[in-house]
């Protein structure tokens, strides 16, 4: 309803091979845009694509973009890497308000930075959660989640803790 004035095509890029993703990037060169989901790897494809052909004016959207800190004398090396080719990547849509790890690791700046509130997925599952009237602390999700050191983290705190996840084997 939002976008009658746009055209949006939905088209999921398949395959690792770098030739697959090379044709992907020459058939929607003259797309505006192009949104990058979590994909570290055609993301950072993408971007040196850009860099070798910066004549093609599509644009590379990356949303919810993780990266790890670097920890290590490696993981230093590949983020400088990183930060030379995310220079190509023109805005990038984050679940998160802190952003400095994004601008001091990876020298993104803050005008290509962009929050965007993150949307609960199972809100009917949320919502059937009560509280009896006590404060009590949520926590949601199964990706990313490290519930060992969180349970570590507030097991002092006079709140009992309710978590809310997939079942493992589904």
């Amino acid at each position: 309803e939002l976008c009658k004035e746009f055209h949006i095509e939905y088209t999921p890029i398949f395959g690792k091979r770098y030739s697959d993703l090379f044709r992907t990037f020459v058939r929607y060169r003259r797309y505006d845009a192009i949104l990058m989901f979590q994909d570290e790897p055609r993301l950072l494809f993408f971007c040196a694509l850009k860099t070798l052909a910066p004549f093609i004016n599509l644009k590379v959207v990356s949303l919810d973009f993780i990266s790890l800190r670097p920890n290590s004398r490696l993981a230093r090396l590949k983020a400088h890497l990183k930060k030379w080719l995310l220079r190509k990547a023109d805005l990038f849509l984050l679940h998160v308000k802190e952003s400095a790890g994004y601008r001091e690791h990876l020298g993104i700046c803050a005008d290509r930075l962009r929050y965007i509130p993150y949307i609960v997925k199972q809100w009917p599952t949320v919502n059937r959660v009560t509280d009896f009237g006590h404060n009590y602390i949520l926590a949601c999700g199964r990706s990313r989640r490290d519930y060992r050191t969180f349970m570590q983290a507030v097991k002092e705190l006079p709140y009992p803790v309710k978590i809310l996840a997939p079942r493992s084997d589904s």
